[in-house]
Formats: C-alpha cells, structure tokens, sequence
C-alpha cells in the first residue's frame, strides 16, 4: 500500500470522529513519542515517522522553542493533505506536534504557501567555531530571496564575537542587520551540551516614535535592548547592551535601571501601555522605553543613551 493510503487510512476513519487528530510529543533533537491512540496508530502503519511529518520537522521544533510561537506546516499526501501544528509545552522542554485533516472547505492553493512563510522563521545552528551545522528551509528561502549564497551574508556583522559572547554569559543575545532597506533581528542562544549556538530570526518591530529618537542627532546610536518578564528576570539582551555592561564593569542589566522597573513592567502589562523611565549613570544619562510583548507574559524594553 502507497504512503497516501496509508495516511489516509488513519486519518480518514469513518467510523471515527471527523476531528481525528494525531498528538505527538518531540524532544529538541526532533524524536516523537506518540501520546493518542491516532499518533500510535499512525506510528504502527509507517513505521518511519519521516515520511509523513514536514521535512524540516527538527527545525520547526527548534524554532517553535526558540521563538515560543506556534507554527504550521501542511503536507500534500495526494487525496489528503494534513496540517501539523507545533505549540510549546508549558514546560518549554518539548513540542506538541499535532496532525489532523485539511478541512474541504480549506484553501490550500497560494494562502498556504504563504501562510508557511510568514509562520516559519529562519534558524541556524552553527558549532562555536562558526561551522555551520544546520539551517532550515525558511533560511534557504531568506537567501534565495536576497540572492545570496553564504548565510554569513544574511546574519550580524558581529556574528564571531556574538559566538564566543553566548558561552560567555547566560543570557540568548540579538543583534540586527539591515539588508535592501529591511532589518531583521538575530538571536543567538547557546546550547552548552552540544557546544553549538542555535541562530533564529524575529521581525523587528518598532513604533513610529522609536524610529524618530534613533534618527535624531542628539542621541548616539547605538540600540540597547532586552526582553524581561513581569517578575525582572531578564531572558534575552541585545549584543550592545552585553557590550555596555562590560564596558560599565557590572554584572547584569538591573545594575542600568531604576528602583522603579519591576513596577513599570508590572504596570506596562496591566495597562498595555508603553512607559518611559530615564535612569542617571555617573555621567551618562539612558531612557528606557516599555513595551508589551505580543506573547503577554513578557516586557521588551529599549534604551538610547543621550549624549
């Protein structure tokens, strides 16, 4: 029996439920454990589950761990055609990748493929040294964009010293590049066991009023930045402020803002409103501007330092 028949035999069982769906559990390095009768099912009819999950089903994983988005992907068994979905688990240790039926009334033409682009972001995996180890389909497809060849074209000019600085702190670090008028922000956090860095991409979302105080003449230019939860853990630092902290010689962001930051992320994500706070260093000056992140539990908070 053919793969598409297969598929659709544990998929379209009419004794069943119109909503059969195949629930799995993937680890980091993209191994499944089946956790419905369906996924068992589908497990026991295959055998290999490659040949009826996505081809980039490990990137996808990583970049649903790394980003903490959930994402799509649909695979054309002929007659069927299944959309794997891929949402963290609350213990943000393993992936839920579900599998269920593409509905009829579903368009599946040109919507999906792009649906698939904007969802799936590009990741890297690269070893300490700079080698690179792995890069998923929506990376290809950033090249191929651009016309390029060399993912190094598309990642941060800093890209060696952002390397060395992940296994130096043990905080993810971003930095931009602009390539043909668009920026986009890259993320690199450090897998200590493997000793290799996972890169991923994130849009670069700034308001109007961001992009009118880095263009102004009174501030230097250069973008500080980190993400924190309503608590004051910081999870991510922008490489500048990494940069700044060393220059300043303090051990960690809380050391560069007020008294009042835990209670102005508190009160950035009741009120979803952006708040602003100048904090006094010795003879330098920064304010830091609050923004609700659009996962709801996390703050991004920008500084410019004036001259």
């Amino acid at each position: 029996m053919m793969i598409e028949n297969k598929v659709k035999s544990v998929f379209c069982d009419s004794s069943a439920s119109n909503e059969l769906r195949a629930i799995f559990v993937s680890t980091l390095d993209g191994k499944l454990s089946g956790i419905n009768k369906t996924a068992v099912q589908l497990l026991n009819v295959l055998g290999n589950a490659e040949s009826f999950l996505p081809e980039d089903h490990i990137g996808l994983v990583r970049a649903c761990m790394n980003t903490r988005q959930s994402l799509k992907r649909v695979c054309d068994f002929g007659e069927i055609c299944i959309v794997w979905s891929y949402q963290l688990s609350d213990k943000c240790n393993f992936v839920y990748v579900s599998g269920a039926k593409l509905k009829a009334d579903e368009n599946i033409s040109n919507s999906i493929e792009k649906r698939q682009k904007s969802e799936v972001l590009p990741l890297i995996k690269v070893s300490r040294a700079g080698g690179l180890r792995f890069c998923n389909k929506a990376t290809s497809d950033l090249l191929r964009e651009f016309d390029l060849e060399d993912v190094l074209d598309v990642l941060p000019f800093s890209h060696r010293e952002l390397l060395q600085a992940c296994f130096q702190g043990e905080l993810a670090l971003t930095e931009a590049r602009c390539i043909n008028d668009k920026t986009y922000v890259w993320t690199y956090e450090a897998d200590t066991e493997s000793d290799e860095v996972n890169i991923f991409m994130r849009d670069l979302r700034i308001s109007h009023e961001r992009e009118v105080i880095s263009d102004s003449s009174t501030w230097k230019k250069r973008e500080l930045e980190f993400l924190a939860d309503v608590s004051g853990v910081t999870k991510v630092i922008s490489f500048s402020t990494y940069k700044l902290l060393g220059e300043l010689g303090v051990n960690g962001v809380d050391e560069l803002l007020s008294s009042r930051h835990r209670g102005l992320l508190k009160a950035c994500l009741a009120t979803s409103t952006e708040l602003t706070e100048e904090c006094k260093l010795l003879n330098r000056s920064i304010v830091w501007t609050y923004y609700p992140h659009e996962d709801g539990e996390s703050v991004q908070v920008y500084g410019y330092e004036a001259v």
